[in-house]
């Protein structure tokens, strides 16, 4: 190999470690905040039992929580939760084959 190539792969190589950090940070921040929004609809629905509908009812909250509406309230923001975990899983995945293409592109190349 010639050093420009030499030179180029390192710069793959470190761009490759660069993506995976970025992906990992993103996952990580948006799992956290995935847990803190599950704790928190937790605090507040636990809370909600115990002091009842009379406490929120000069808030807005109490027109959704009307009539028995809380469980669709729970259901709907839960759904959005496991939506959200599957399309990052799914993100990881297509990133993950992406790169297994394009190490076998690489490989490939180099002949």
């Amino acid at each position: 190999m010639n050093p420009k190539e030499i030179r180029r792969e390192k710069i793959h190589q470190r761009i490759h470690i660069l993506r995976i950090r970025y992906d990992r940070c993103i996952i990580f921040s948006l799992t956290l905040l995935s847990v803190g929004l599950a704790v928190c609809m937790g605090i507040m629905f636990q809370e909600m039992r115990l002091s009842g509908v009379p406490a929120v009812v000069d808030s807005y909250g109490s027109v959704l929580l009307r009539d028995g509406a809380d469980l669709y309230v729970i259901i709907a923001v839960a759904a959005f939760v496991a939506g959200a975990i599957f399309t990052m899983v799914c993100i990881w995945f297509q990133n993950k084959k992406s790169d297994k293409k394009k190490k076998v592109w690489d490989t490939q190349n180099k002949r």
